[in-house]
């Protein structure tokens, strides 16, 4: 018990240090994160409790080894994107702490300070522990994840405003990929083997490009790429390859 307790002390010691460091180098760019996180501590504090339950999530799936490759193949990357979200929100609730006692923008050394005070109302018994940190982590994080959303939705937005073939080409190469490899239904060196890499790309991403033209052409929007997808998902299984309707189908187990 005591090395259990131990381990959490220096945990939060070393989580708490790394947000000083973010605090002082990145804490000019994470204005959206306080701006964000002061104005919906409440909506902070739900999004950083959905975020904590999908890195929790993410993890199980790299630590059970019965899970499917193809979602851990996903777990990943999505542990990489969660990871830094607790330290830029600790940091960002510094700032703000040190903004709002000064009432004006303050430099580095206050943003340290700012930090440094969180840190000790953190590491006071049972208080710190099971109150204060778990609310300035799951606030702070998800101030970060809406600010992190937010920032590549305008970047989504600016992409489009030069919209070329790429989008296109990335939609036909990560259909196949999501339906079929990161599902675990065909393993890496059965999908990236040129036949049925290219027939399955012409499977998947032929359907969705045929749905994103239609939907564009049409000027709809998500409710009807939605329903076209399901019923070129439909169709495809169920007339075309027929697995519905096969009780010996190989991914049925």
């Amino acid at each position: 018990m005591i090395d259990f307790w131990l381990g959490l002390v220096v945990l939060g010691a070393a989580a708490w240090l790394a947000a000083l460091m973010v605090a002082i180098i990145l804490g000019h760019r994470l204005g959206a994160v306080v701006e964000w996180g002061g104005a919906h501590p409440w909506a902070s504090l739900l999004v950083g409790v959905i975020v904590a339950v999908l890195g929790l999530l993410a993890f199980l799936l790299l630590a059970v080894e019965e899970s499917p490759d193809g979602l851990q193949l996903l777990a990943l990357p999505a542990l990489l994107i969660l990871a830094p979200l607790p330290l830029a929100g600790l940091a960002a609730m510094g700032i703000a702490l040190s903004e709002s006692l000064r009432g004006e923008p303050v430099g580095r050394l206050g943003w340290g300070l700012g930090v440094a005070g969180l840190a000790f109302l953190s590491a006071l018994p049972l208080i710190g522990w099971l109150v204060i940190f778990p609310y300035l982590w799951l606030r702070g994080q998800g101030a970060a994840a809406v600010a992190l959303l937010r920032g590549a939705r305008g970047a989504l937005r600016r992409a489009r405003a030069k919209r070329g073939a790429a989008p296109a080409l990335a939609l036909f190469l990560l259909a196949p990929a999501i339906g079929e490899l990161l599902s675990g239904s065909a393993p890496p060196a059965e999908f990236f083997q040129p036949p049925t890499f290219l027939l399955l790309a012409v499977l998947y991403g032929g359907g969705a490009l045929l749905i994103r033209e239609v939907v564009r052409a049409r000027g709809k929007g998500w409710p009807s790429l939605l329903a076209l997808g399901a019923a070129y998902g439909i169709a495809e299984e169920g007339w075309m390859v027929k697995s519905f309707f096969d009780p010996n189908w190989v991914d049925l187990g």
